[in-house]
């Protein structure tokens, strides 16, 4: 069997590593319109030079994603572990802390990873609140599946000003989120997300985020080492897919295939298929709306706190209720979120710290971008809207259905929930369970009107069991 996988970021490269793991594994080919192997996955060196007072001038930034949750990525950690990282070693763990911080400083909080904090006592018992009730609600409830954060706040009697002064704040952190306000995401996508990244819903320590030690490509890296296929890339490819074969056609390429993945956008994968998209295949990749974000590294502090006290790992701007657009928008502080305990160069806040910001609300003069070889460290990314559009599609067997159609599979992360690293595993073993089986587990979606026990993905059942004998609130 001959399959063409069109993606090399993390859904692609586990596409890949997935079929490898079959007896009688497929002859793989790779293809991305770009030279980059690892998506959104990209990290960067960066030259400190004189300003740093180690002798360790050189550091990195991940551009795009920068850790794991190990309470939740079961699967991931597994690849990890198999690929020789260890715990300790090299997924190292990361000063879990946030701040929350109007532009001029009026309001300024944080919250530490043990919990202490400088909240309202109202907003943190609003905040453990939801925690744990939007988690219940989630798994349990299909009757939220598309209620808005505004209108899931409004019935469960939360404050104003906890949407206001935290939880939309928050939102606006998500890179999934678009530009209008973050009340009128749906709540289960947001809820999805925290429940898998942060590990809101368990108890108390319960969220082990981590960072690689030399940065998130050094598993990518390593991933597409073992896959042992060098990646084509090819900019222009057109797809003509039938019921016997597909075939892949530009002006440097022209091969027949047994099947092909698309792990790119789902724009780009619709835009690619001249010929054999269904009407199903057109109703699930139309659903997809995208957003434009810009990564900077840089030592511009004014994007931080007013209040250096104030400064954590992750940094949540909090838009005045009128601005507009609101777009993704969170600064990180890296010495804080690479912070080694065991390199006396690294384990020093001081020397000097520097940032990496997601659509920062302030302009980043040049003088402060820090460069690699002379050249500007900032990255663009395009991420997938969600909204009840894609909810919908994801979860109505839509993505189910048309997987094979035409020899054409889906396993973008983009197919299941936020994309999270996790659920491109889960989206990736769902479609090649369906090239070699002719099945998938549907368990792996969530499925509204089923009774409780079987709503919610088996994946995130199994991680938050306490939930299933607990009534809903």
């Amino acid at each position: 069997m001959k399959v063409a996988i069109i993606g090399t970021g993390v859904s692609g490269l586990l596409t890949a590593y997935l079929l490898k793991q079959q007896a009688a594994s497929p002859d793989i080919h790779l293809f991305d319109n770009t030279a980059h192997i690892g998506g959104n996955v990209d990290t960067r060196s960066v030259d400190l030079h004189d300003k740093y007072v180690s002798a360790q001038s050189v550091r990195w930034a991940d551009m795009g994603v920068n850790d794991f949750n190990l309470t939740t990525y079961w699967r991931i950690k597994e690849l990890l572990e198999k690929m020789g990282f260890e715990e300790g070693r090299d997924l190292l763990e990361l000063e879990n802390s946030t701040s929350f911080s109007t532009g001029d400083g009026n309001v300024s909080y944080y919250i530490n990873a043990d919990e202490s904090h400088t909240m309202k006592q109202k907003l943190w018992d609003e905040y453990k609140r939801f925690q744990n009730e939007g988690t219940r609600h989630l798994l349990r409830d299909s009757s939220t599946h598309y209620m808005t954060v505004e209108q899931y706040l409004e019935e469960n009697n939360y404050s104003k000003e906890f949407g206001e002064y935290n939880l939309y704040p928050r939102i606006n952190g998500m890179y999934f989120v678009n530009q209008t306000h973050p009340k009128d995401m749906p709540i289960k996508a947001v809820m999805d997300y925290y429940m898998l990244q942060e590990g809101f819903g368990k108890d108390k320590g319960n969220a082990k985020r981590v960072y690689l030690k030399d940065g998130m490509s050094s598993w990518i890296n390593k991933l597409y080492q073992y896959i042992g296929v060098k990646a084509v890339q090819d900019d222009q490819l057109g797809i003509y897919a039938g019921p016997d074969s597909v075939r892949l056609l530009s002006p440097q390429t022209d091969e027949t295939f047994d099947a092909v993945f698309f792990c790119c956008h789902a724009d780009t994968a619709l835009s690619m298929i001249q010929q054999g998209a269904t009407s199903d295949i057109k109703k699930a990749l139309n659903a997809y709306t995208y957003n434009d974000s810009h990564a900077v590294a840089h030592t511009y502090a004014p994007v931080l706190p007013p209040d250096r006290a104030a400064w954590k790992t992750y940094n949540i701007y909090i838009h005045d209720p009128d601005e507009h657009p609101r777009p993704y928008t969170i600064t990180y502080v890296c010495n804080r979120h690479q912070n080694d305990k065991q390199n006396p160069d690294y384990n020093q806040f001081e020397n000097p710290e520097y940032f990496l910001s997601l659509n920062p609300h302030k302009n980043i003069p040049e003088p402060f971008i820090l460069t690699h070889k002379g050249r500007p460290v900032t990255r663009n990314f395009r991420h997938n809207v969600l909204d009840s559009n894609v909810l919908e599609v994801q979860n109505d067997g839509t993505m189910t259905a048309i997987q094979g159609q035409n020899n054409l599979y889906f396993a973008g992360g983009w197919t299941m929930g936020a994309g999270l690293h996790e659920q491109c595993y889960y989206a990736a073993e769902g479609a090649v369970a369906m090239l070699i089986y002719g099945r998938t587990n549907q368990h792996q979606y969530y499925t509204p009107g089923a009774s409780a026990d079987e709503y919610a993905p088996e994946y995130l059942r199994s991680r938050f069991s306490e939930f299933f004998d607990r009534p809903v609130t």
